[in-house]
C-alpha cells in the first residue's frame, strides 16, 4: 500500500489530467470539438476533429482565421 503523500499525489495528477483534457474539449451548438486534435489547416483557417452530440458521428470542424472572419458576410 502507498503512503499517504504518495496517494494524494496520484489522485492530484489524474485530477490536473482531467482538467487538462476538459479544456481542450470547446462546445459549439450540439458539437463537442477537441482543440487537440487538428486535422488540416491552410489559408482559410483550421480543421479539427468534433463530435455532433446528437448522434455521436464524427464531424470536421473549420475554424475560420481572425483575417477571413472579417470578410465573410
Amino acid at each position: 500500500m502507498k503512503p499517504a503523500d504518495a496517494l494524494w499525489h496520484d489522485i492530484d495528477n489524474r485530477l490536473l489530467n482531467l482538467v487538462i483534457e476538459r479544456m481542450k474539449r470547446k462546445r459549439i451548438e450540439n458539437f463537442v470539438m477537441f482543440m487537440n486534435e487538428e486535422l488540416g489547416k491552410g489559408s482559410f483557417g483550421k480543421v479539427y476533429k468534433g463530435i455532433n452530440d446528437h448522434n455521436k458521428q464524427p464531424v470536421a470542424i473549420k475554424v475560420l482565421a481572425k483575417n477571413m472572419s472579417n470578410n465573410c458576410g
